[in-house]
C-alpha cells in the first residue's frame, strides 16, 4: 500500500506535465489566424516642368497650395526665346525671297540684256558667214591661200557657237526658273516657316499651367535659377486619386479578390473602420519588397502588390498614412 502511494506521488508531476503538453499543443494559436495587413497611401503625382530651358522669372504658389487645372504656377523669361523668333523670321525672310523670284522669272532688264546679246552674237555670226562665202569664192580660183580660209572658217564657227550660247541664255530668260528649283525653293521657305512657327509655340511655354486639379507636394526651383528643359519645377499630387498599397504573400491571396469590398482601420482616425475596393492586382509575383515585422524571417513566399481604393471619399486622407486590413 505504500509502495502504492509512493508512485501515485511521484506520478502526478508527470502526469501534469504531460497535461500542459497536450493543452498547449491543443491551444497553440495559429499564426496565421486573425493576420493584419498593413498599406501605405499612395496618390498619383505629376511632374510639372517647362519644355524650353530658361531663368525663372515668377512662382505664383508654394508647397501645400491647392490650384485647379490650368492655373498659372511660374513664368519663365523669354528674352533669349524672342532672339530666336528674330532669328528664324529672318531666315524665313530670306528663303520667300529666293522662291518668289524663283517664280517671278528673272527681271524685264535682264531678259532685255540677255536679248540683246543674243541679237548681236547672231549679228557676228551672221558677218562670218557671209565673209565665209565670199571667201570660198576666191579660193576656188586660187586667190586667197587656204591659211586664209581656215581662219575665216574657224571664226565663223566660233561666232556660230557663241549665238547658240546667247539664244540659250536669252531664252532661259525668257522661261524663268525650273519646275524642279521652284519647288526647292518653296520647300526651304516653308521649312523656315515651319521654324518659325516652332519658335513662336514655345512662347506658350513660357507660361507653366497646372495640368491637374491637387496639392503642391512639392517645389524644385527657385525665382532666377535657370532650369533645363524637362526638368521638373512642381510636384502636383491628385489626392482624390489616393489609394492603399499592400503586399500580400501568395498564400493569403484568395481574400482579395478584385473588385471586392474589404474593411480596414486608420491609425490615424481613431481607427475607425472604412470600407475599401480592390482595384488593382499585380498580375506578376515578386518576391517581398516591403517587409511587415510580423513577416520578418518569412520570405521564402512571393507577394502580390494590391491597391485598395477607398469606396467612399475619406476627408483629410492623405498619401503616407496607414491601414490595416485584418482578415
Amino acid at each position: 500500500m505504500k509502495n502504492t502511494k509512493q508512485i501515485f506521488i511521484l506520478a502526478i508531476p508527470i502526469i501534469i506535465i504531460i497535461v500542459g503538453i497536450i493543452m498547449l499543443l491543443l491551444l497553440k494559436p495559429d499564426p496565421n489566424a486573425n493576420r493584419v495587413f498593413v498599406g501605405l497611401f499612395e496618390t498619383v503625382e505629376i511632374k510639372v516642368a517647362s519644355e524650353i530651358p530658361g531663368r525663372i522669372e515668377s512662382i505664383y504658389v508654394n508647397r501645400g497650395d491647392q490650384v485647379k487645372k490650368g492655373q498659372l504656377l511660374a513664368t519663365i523669361e523669354s528674352d533669349i526665346l524672342a532672339a530666336k523668333v528674330k532669328q528664324a523670321e529672318g531666315m524665313f525672310n530670306a528663303a520667300k525671297s529666293v522662291s518668289e523670284k524663283a517664280n517671278t522669272g528673272a527681271r524685264d532688264q535682264e531678259i532685255m540684256a540677255a536679248q540683246n546679246s543674243y541679237k548681236m552674237a547672231l549679228s557676228q555670226y551672221n558677218f562670218a558667214e557671209k565673209s565665209f562665202n565670199r571667201l570660198k569664192k576666191l579660193v576656188e580660183d586660187s586667190l586667197v591661200s587656204q591659211q586664209q580660209m581656215d581662219e575665216v572658217i574657224f571664226k565663223r564657227d566660233a561666232a556660230f557657237d557663241q549665238m547658240n550660247a546667247a539664244k540659250s541664255i536669252f531664252e532661259m530668260a525668257q522661261e524663268g526658273a525650273r519646275v524642279e528649283d521652284k519647288r526647292a525653293a518653296r520647300g526651304q521657305m516653308d521649312a523656315a516657316g515651319g521654324m518659325v512657327s516652332e519658335a513662336k509655340a514655345y512662347y506658350k511655354e513660357l507660361e507653366i499651367y497646372a495640368p491637374v486639379s491637387g496639392e503642391i507636394s512639392d517645389k524644385l526651383a527657385e525665382e532666377s535659377e535657370v532650369m533645363p528643359a524637362g526638368y521638373p519645377i512642381f510636384t502636383v499630387q491628385k489626392l482624390e486619386d489616393i489609394y492603399a498599397v499592400i503586399h500580400v504573400r501568395e498564400d493569403f491571396l484568395n481574400n482579395f479578390k478584385k473588385g471586392s469590398e474589404i474593411s480596414g482601420k486608420l491609425p490615424a482616425f481613431n481607427n475607425d473602420s472604412y470600407q475599401f475596393k480592390v482595384t488593382y492586382i499585380a498580375p506578376m509575383a515578386d518576391f517581398a519588397d516591403w517587409i511587415p515585422t510580423a513577416d520578418k524571417g518569412r520570405l521564402d513566399m512571393k507577394t502580390f502588390e494590391i491597391h485598395l481604393k477607398p469606396i467612399n471619399k475619406i476627408a483629410d486622407l492623405r498619401p503616407g498614412m496607414s491601414v490595416n486590413i485584418k482578415i
